[in-house]
This record gives C-alpha cells, sequence and structure tokens, in this order.
C-alpha cells in the first residue's frame, strides 16, 4: 500500500513493521495528509497493554487475518476478538474496512457489529466482493512471478503481476486493489507498483541463488505463517531438498501451545535445523516449548533433525536443487557462516 501510494505521487506518511529494500528504511514523513500504519493488537508498550492499533484512530482499515497469537496478550481467541471489535468500531462513516472474507473470525467481527463504514470483502471466497481465481507463481533467474487472475466489480478475468510468491501474496495485493476502488482510486496504474515493488528484508528475501541452491530468510514464526510460507516456496522453486533453519524467538512460539503445529508446519521439510531461543529458561517449565520434543516429534516422521548448536549446514558440493530457508522473528547470525561456507 505505501510504495503504491508514493509511485502514485501521493506523497504518504508511513511506518511498517518491517525494513524496505529501496530505501533500508521502516518509515517514512510524506507531506500530504495521507498517513500508512500496519498495527496489530500487541500492547502499546511495557507499561501500557492497550492494543497499540486502537490509538492510531483510523479511518481506513485493511484485516487480513483474525488468529490466535500473541498468547502473552490474550488469555483466548475470545479476548483476541473482542480487541479486534474495539478498533473497527473506531472506523468512522466516512471511513473503509477491507476485510478476508476466507476469514471466519474476521466474518464473525463484522457481522451484525452495527457497522458505520463501507465494508469491502476481498478473498477465494465466491461471494467476496473481489475474488482471487487463480494464483500461480514461478522462480526464474533468482526471482519470483507471481500471475494472478482476479474477478472485481470493475473488471472479470483480471490478470496482473507480482514478484512475491504464493496465494497469500496475492490476497493481501488483492486486499490493496479493493482499498483502492474504494477509495476510487482503482483508475490509476497500480499494476506498476505492483510488479516493481522491490520488497522487504526478511519476507521471501532470496539472499543467495545459484543453479542448485536457493537460500531464503522469512520473518515467518508463527505455525500458521510457518506452513504456507514454506508451502508456497517449495511449489515455486520446486527444490529436491528442502532445509530449514527455525528459531522460536516470540513470546507466543516459546510456549508449548503451539507445540503441534510446529510439528506439522516444519514436518514440510526434508531436514531441520532448530535454534534454541534466548530465555527460553524464563519461560515456566510447563508452559514452555520442548525443543526436545520438537526434535524427535519430527524425527518420528522421518525428517532429519539437528539443533544449530551442534552442526552448522554445509553447502558446498551441492548435486542435488536444495532450498534452504531462515524462519525466525530475527536475524540469524548463522548467516554469516553459512555465506562462508557458500564461498
Amino acid at each position: 500500500m505505501t510504495y503504491t501510494l508514493e509511485i502514485f505521487g501521493l506523497d504518504p506518511t508511513y511506518l511498517v513493521g518491517a525494513v524496505f529494500k529501496h530505501n533500508s528504511l521502516n518509515y517514512r514523513v510524506g507531506k500530504s495528509s495521507w498517513v500508512v500504519l500496519e498495527g496489530d493488537e500487541y500492547p502499546a508498550s511495557f507499561f501500557d497493554k492497550k492494543a497499540k492499533f486502537l490509538y492510531y484512530k483510523p479511518t481506513f482499515l485493511i484485516l487480513t487475518n483474525l488468529e490466535y497469537d500473541h498468547i502473552d496478550v490474550d488469555p483466548n481467541i475470545e479476548s483476541l476478538k473482542d480487541t479486534f471489535k474495539e478498533l473497527i468500531k473506531l472506523i468512522p462513516k466516512e471511513g473503509i474496512i477491507v476485510y478476508n472474507a476466507d476469514d471466519e473470525n474476521l466474518r464473525e467481527i463484522l457481522k451484525n457489529n452495527n457497522l458505520k463504514a463501507k465494508v469491502i470483502s476481498y478473498g477465494k471466497n465466491s461471494s467476496a466482493d473481489f475474488i482471487l481465481l487463480k494464483s500461480r507463481t514461478t522462480f526464474e533467474k533468482g526471482k519470483f512471478i507471481n500471475k494472478v487472475i482476479i474477478d472485481t466489480p470493475f473488471q472479470k478475468n483480471l490478470e496482473f503481476l507480482l514478484n512475491f510468491p504464493g496465494e497469500y501474496n496475492a490476497l493481501n495485493a488483492l486486499s490493496v486493489i479493493a482499498f483502492l476502488y474504494g477509495l476510487g482510486l482503482h483508475f490509476y496504474n497500480w499494476r506498476l507498483p505492483f510488479i516493481n515493488f522491490p520488497g522487504l528484508k526478511r519476507r521471501q528475501e532470496v539472499l543467495y541463488n545459484n543453479d542448485n541452491l536457493v537460500v531464503i530468510d522469512d520473518f515467518a514464526h508463527h505455525p500458521t505463517a510457518v506452513r504456507v510460507t514454506l508451502q508456497e516456496l517449495i511449489k515455486s522453486i520446486k527444490p529436491e531438498r528442502t532445509i530449514v533453519i527455525f528459531e522460536p524467538r516470540t513470546n507466543s512460539s516459546k510456549r508449548k501451545i503451539f507445540q503441534e503445529e510446529y510439528v506439522n508446519s516444519l514436518s514440510l521439510a526434508d531436514e531441520v535445523y532448530l535454534k534454541i531461543p534466548p530465555g527460553l529458561e524464563i519461560i515456566p517449565e510447563i508452559e514452555r516449548i520442548d525443543m526436545w520434543h520438537l526434535s524427535q516429534s519430527l524425527k518420528n516422521k522421518g525428517i532429519k533433525v539437528y539443533f544449530l548448536k551442534d552442526k552448522v549446514p554445509n553447502f558446498k558440493n551441492i548435486s542435488q536443487k536444495t532450498l534452504v530457508v531462515f524462519m525466525s522473528s530475527a536475524y540469524f547470525e548463522e548467516i554469516k557462516k553459512l555465506e562462508e561456507n557458500m564461498q
């Protein structure tokens, strides 16, 4: 959204949760009245547990999904839904709410909630206003090319290209198109910023690529994000072997609640290297993720599993096409060692 508005010449101010490749910034102070903020339900600060997105007082809102994540903040999904209900009530009559109609939790909180704002839906759901019909990604010369076909209120079977892999990125793009439509800006040339968007660091970021090796760095840490990211990367790159280096570093991922989901998500790989996150010992043992259990559960599924502190993968003399994916909410210092091994 921010890059598209920039290319449109609308000079937005923005603050997002990742660093742009084209300017190495995650913020920009523009001169127009446009402000784009990426926010979630995490507390505003360590002394203020109110969800930070409630302070933004938004006029427009894009809701991509509502899934239980920050378990150190909300005791259950119902509590999280209540927080999102507070958010949507902030949107004024002249505002717009764009939401993912595939998400059952979002449909629930938007139903019968006396909304004042205009509501626009998107998704694979055939009843949505904007429908994703097809998303097919190829990986060519170190770049992703995602061919997307959609139905919209203004054109059927509309095609465009993204340089990001997977259906979930196509859906994210679709949310932006739906929002532009709500603003009457869909007649601008949005295809240009979509295909030219340089991307974000640590978001399906290609660190290295040759005929036999592709190395990706990605922020995914929630088990759903781990699963869908791996699925789409494997589908696009078509490796003969997939290696995942994974660190459950967030307050939520360090806890046992997602342990079995991680087993299912990581089992998409052929080899898994687990990194024990800092501060794990602070979590009460009864709540703490059991890294040994995670390792054994993956081995029981036929996955080769190692702990990164014991073994660092070596990628010299690779004879089969290999995909390596780093997954953590933090940067891996081990990447430097691997870069040396790849020389």
